[in-house]
């Protein structure tokens, strides 16, 4: 008796491990985890033109609004970059989900702002920022997909 369950389970775990459907990472999560690390690396560097090349508009600005020039985005980060030193920060990608599946939380304001910038299957991605002297941080990203192109277009602090 002892065998033929020891058998049985074994079976069964072969059986559920070959018949089981593959799950294939979503191409779209790596777009928007590359789309993270390019737009890092412009802000780490302080480097508006790469930021430019991150980034596309309406921005979404810390819940505030939406900046629809790429100028204005620009003079913010001209402003953040003069106020504080980027060059020694770390980030880790806590969190990658769906638009969709963070939407229902928002409040009508926040939702109605945001859904200028993304839709339902875009990425909103969490980052725990480090830097020395600083207490850590959580930022969290917004990124558009569209045409197998993914680039940031908002944040909030």
């Amino acid at each position: 008796m002892v065998r033929m369950t020891l058998f049985s389970s074994t079976a069964l775990a072969f059986f559920l491990i070959t018949t089981a459907p593959s799950f294939a990472a979503d191409p779209n999560d790596e777009l928007a985890r590359q789309a993270v690390q390019r737009f890092m690396a412009a802000v780490r560097n302080e480097d508006l033109d790469d930021l430019d090349k991150a980034i596309a508009v309406p921005w979404f600005h810390n819940g505030k609004g939406l900046l629809r020039q790429r100028s204005d985005v620009r003079k913010e980060f001209e402003q953040v970059f003069l106020k504080r030193d980027f060059t020694t920060v770390n980030y880790q990608i806590s969190l990658l989900v769906r638009y969709e599946s963070v939407r229902d939380r928002l409040s009508d304001e926040y939702r109605k702002l945001l859904d200028q910038a993304i839709q339902a299957n875009d990425r909103v991605a969490m980052l725990k920022v480090t830097q020395a002297g600083m207490p850590k941080e959580s930022v969290v990203l917004f990124i558009r997909l569209r045409n197998g192109k993914a680039r940031v277009v908002g944040l909030q602090e």
